[in-house]
């Protein structure tokens, strides 16, 4: 079992990416494989950062499963407000796009933030 005691991701620089898409998840195990799969077919250049919240189900191991997602795994629940910073922190792209877990980006979505 993957923990969810890991400590954050360090920063890289801006702009690597033109997208990184950050999910923030608590107990999210329902919805996150769906939510990552989305991101990975219809956003498959993007850069994708899961920020838990100290989940207690399966959601990191889960998110251990997508090679392309870098985990920032809390150790206490602080909130979606500071997950989404502490992503954008870690974030190298030049936009951000700010999911929760039970979102699921489609390919339209894609064309919005290629243009």
């Amino acid at each position: 079992m993957i923990s969810c005691d890991s400590p954050a991701a360090t920063d890289r620089s801006r702009g690597a990416f033109l997208v990184s898409v950050i999910i923030v998840t608590h107990n999210s195990a329902d919805v996150i494989a769906t939510a990552l799969n989305a991101v990975r077919v219809n956003l498959p250049h993007a850069e994708i950062i899961v920020v838990d919240n100290a989940s207690t189900d399966a959601t990191c191991d889960l998110v251990a499963e997508f090679p392309s997602a870098r985990l920032i795994a809390g150790q206490s629940n602080l909130g979606f407000g500071t997950g989404v910073n502490r992503g954008a922190e870690a974030a190298a792209g030049r936009l951000l796009l700010v999911m929760n877990p039970d979102a699921f980006p489609t390919s339209a979505d894609a064309g919005a933030l290629s243009a």
